[in-house]
């Protein structure tokens, strides 16, 4: 719709202010997600052997290498096969202050946390306290969405393959939330109240956050237990995984590695940054590198870990299984090939820290990446370093990752659409004085060109306003709120352009009406004369 608009304002004004508007919103149809990675060069691929020391050695050098190369802070990775953890390792530091990474340090993993809620619904079915098919109004019996119908359609199982209807956006809508209570959970769900689906239920696969802090809140109103007790008595313990939390307070008192961000291509750590509780099911848990291979030795050995069972086979199975419509999303893990090798895998993003974790079931191998920094435009691709350590777990050689660009595309666009506006507000005010004093804004002639100069000031303005306040945030699949938390530098130049496009907006209007009001005055002058 800004596209359209703009578009028509160059076509029939040709002014190089519309031109402006024209080029910024073309840009803002861009994603503001991460840069993509080259294909990677093919190689044979490793026989369902174990893993060498050379083979270690190779793909320490290759995380060692990319992370000076680009500037990561710092990562740790954990290798699995078959029963056992055969190499785990920290790389570079875990905070300003210099301390290494190690086996033990502490990292959000972001939406691995689903993975966990997903064993933890499984749990709840094979105690037969939950059914899959069941309606969720059955276990929340307040749960609604804007449909009735549609909200007692709605099944425990599409909640855990993405099917549900729930946009990506409504998953999104809550980051910036600071509700920390108790019931932070139910509350977030209680908000999907008018929640409009995006799809038909069970219609179609549509990834959201929105779905698994439903799942978070079945569980608590079956099991009676804070979603967090539950994790940490039936997933953590059993797995002995010491090192993780379900608190950002205690997993300070541990090693937790302080997060970044990027700024313009450039990392600054941010300790403190938006966590709320009632996202927690999705996308907030903290594990370590050593912990992390005791989860994926659960997954890789049917349930069991040593002489514990997490899970019976069948429901490991269930959990890795996509159901129909849900694409290649399972419950928590998404299955994909990787170079003709079968592989189950999700990413995790929060706000400073990005995660990964793949299984090869084929050849019994897994491996799971924490890193303590987040890209989501201007900084090194982050996000491609997971994708690429697959690549080495499978003999296939990786390409290096794209460093920073000094300025991205779209923040180059952004930051010179603001400095145009700004230079474009002071003409503009300019002319509100110039009109006020000039006998050209008497005649007709001079009132009309100076209202209509005011008007196409005004419609690129709004132009511009709906481009950053809605067109961007609805291509990105992510509000305002959403864009300032992942992508800060973006975040904010979006808000300046919109706060400085309303301003010259009513500057615009103000130009059109001391000019009609001039024009009036003459009018009298020349009558009384």
């Amino acid at each position: 719709m800004a596209y359209q608009l703009a578009s028509s304002i160059v076509r029939r004004m040709g002014s190089l202010a519309a031109r402006w508007a024209y080029t910024v919103l073309t840009a803002a149809t861009l994603s503001l997600s991460a840069i993509g990675v080259m294909r990677p060069v093919q190689a044979e691929v490793m026989s369902p052997t174990s893993l060498s020391d050379d083979d270690f050695h190779r793909i320490d050098a290759y995380i060692e290498s990319q992370l000076a190369d680009t500037g990561i802070p710092g990562a740790a990775l954990v290798i699995v096969e078959g029963d056992q953890i055969t190499h785990v390792r920290g790389y570079g530091v875990a905070g300003e202050d210099g301390r290494p990474v190690t086996a033990e340090s502490g990292f959000y993993i972001g939406s691995l946390t689903k993975s966990f809620t997903a064993v933890a619904i499984m749990q709840l079915v094979e105690a037969e306290h939950v059914e899959l098919d069941a309606p969720v109004q059955k276990y929340l019996p307040w749960f609604h969405v804007a449909d009735p119908r549609a909200s007692s359609q709605l099944k425990v199982k599409h909640l855990l393959n993405h099917t549900s209807g729930f946009s990506t956006y409504s998953g999104r809508t809550h980051l910036t939330d600071s509700d920390t209570s108790t019931a932070a959970i139910e509350r977030r769900v209680r908000a999907l109240g008018n929640t409009e689906l995006a799809r038909p239920v069970g219609a179609a696969y549509q990834y959201s956050n929105a779905n698994y802090v439903v799942l978070g809140a079945i569980i608590e109103a079956v099991s009676g237990q804070s979603y967090e007790e539950y994790i940490e008595q039936h997933i953590f313990e059993p797995l002995s995984m010491t090192r993780s939390y379900t608190s950002e307070a205690a997993a300070r008192k541990d090693n937790l590695a302080t997060g970044f961000r990027y700024w313009f291509g450039q990392a600054f750590s941010t300790p403190s940054v938006s966590r709320p509780r009632g996202e927690l099911p999705s996308m907030f848990l903290i594990s370590s590198a050593q912990d992390m291979g005791n989860y994926l030795l659960a997954h890789m050995n049917g349930g069991a870990f040593g002489e514990t069972r997490l899970l019976s086979e069948s429901g490991v199975s269930q959990l890795h299984t996509p159901e129909r419509g849900s694409l290649n999303y399972a419950m928590g893990w998404e299955v994909k090939m990787i170079d003709n090798v079968q592989a189950l895998n999700h990413i995790g993003t929060t706000p400073t820290f990005q995660a990964g974790m793949t299984i090869f079931p084929e050849q019994r191998r897994g491996f799971a990446l924490l890193i303590n920094s987040q890209n989501q435009l201007s900084g090194p691709d982050v996000a491609s370093l997971v994708p690429m350590v697959e690549l080495n777990m499978i003999g296939v050689m990786a390409l290096p990752i794209a460093k920073a660009p000094k300025l991205h595309l779209n923040l180059a666009l952004l930051t010179a659409l603001f400095v145009g506006q700004t230079f474009g507000f002071i003409f503009t005010l300019r002319n509100v004085f110039r009109t006020c004093k000039s006998p050209q804004a008497q005649s007709r002639r001079g009132c009309m060109g100076i209202s209509s100069q005011g008007w196409l000031y005004l419609a690129i303005d709004v132009g511009i306003v709906i481009g950053m306040l809605c067109w961007i945030p609805q291509s990105n699949e992510a509000p305002i709120s959403a864009i300032l938390l992942y992508a800060p530098d973006a975040g904010w130049l979006i808000v300046l352009n919109a706060i400085l496009a309303i301003m010259s907006a009513v500057t615009a209007i103000l130009v059109a009406a001391l000019s009609f009001q001039s024009f009036e005055r003459g009018k009298l002058i020349r009558s009384s004369a």
